[in-house]
């Protein structure tokens, strides 16, 4: 019982803050995940609380609090030997102009390897 009195307290404490400057959104994400961790084992908390939609997972941040933005990062891919030979024979195939050398799916497996790889950037 005593559990559910301090996340209720730092739970009211969070909800005082206005998130208006950085020292507040970051003490109030402080305070959600402080609330968070007490509650981790024995207190049941609210989805309409902390459920995913109202707070991110990872930070404790509610959604309705700052101005957020998604930046995609483009799929890159280490170099491994097997990769490096599957794209080195289609040079290879593409330089000589034979035909047969690679199957279909290969020469599209290579030809996408290409432009993924992390040596490409």
């Amino acid at each position: 019982m005593a559990e559910q009195k301090t996340v209720d307290f730092v739970w009211n404490c969070a909800n005082k803050l206005e998130a208006q400057s950085h020292v507040e959104r970051l003490l109030k994400s402080h305070y959600i995940t402080t609330c968070r961790k007490f509650a981790r084992h024995n207190v049941q908390l609210p989805e309409d609380s902390f459920g995913a939609a109202r707070i991110c997972a990872r930070c404790g941040n509610q959604w309705t609090d700052g101005n957020y933005q998604l930046h995609l990062q483009p799929q890159r891919l280490a170099d491994t030997a097997k990769r490096k030979r599957l794209v080195a024979k289609l040079e290879m195939a593409k330089a000589s102009q034979q035909k047969g050398l690679l199957s279909t799916g290969a020469r599209n497996r290579a030809k996408w390897l290409r432009k993924h790889m992390a040596s490409n950037i």
